[in-house]
C-alpha cells in the first residue's frame, strides 16, 4: 500500500515519522539513547569480532575497546537526519563521513 502511494504522499508520511520520533527521543534519558560498553564487549566476545560497525545511537563516533586484551575499535554511524553516514578505510586510516541526501 505504502509504495503505491504517490512520491510526495511518501515523503510526507516519512516526514511525519521523523517528526514523531525526534519528539519521542527528546524526553528520553542520555543512557538509555546508547548502547553499554558492557554489551558491545559482550557481543565482540561472542562473535570474536575483529571491529564493530552500528547504527545510530544519535552519537557517531570511533571508539575502541579492550576485549581478552585485544583493541577493537567501534564505528558508529549517525542518524540520517541532517545527512546519512558511512565508514570509509582509505590506507588503513577509518573515518566517518557525513554526506548530504536529499529530501
Amino acid at each position: 500500500d505504502f509504495l503505491a502511494q504517490d512520491i510526495s504522499a511518501r515523503r510526507e508520511f516519512v516526514k511525519a515519522l521523523r517528526a514523531q520520533s525526534r519528539a519521542a527521543n527528546a524526553n528520553k534519558a542520555d543512557n538509555i539513547m546508547d548502547v553499554t560498553v558492557d554489551a558491545v564487549v559482550a557481543a565482540l566476545r561472542e562473535m570474536r569480532a575483529d571491529l564493530l560497525v552500528h547504527g545510530h545511537t544519535h552519537r557517531p563516533a570511533i571508539h575502541t575497546h579492550e576485549v581478552d586484551g585485544r583493541a577493537v575499535p567501534r564505528f558508529v554511524l549517525g542518524d540520517w537526519n541532517r545527512c546519512g553516514w558511512q565508514l570509509r578505510i582509505d590506507d588503513a586510516t577509518p573515518s566517518l563521513e557525513c554526506f548530504p541526501i536529499t529530501p
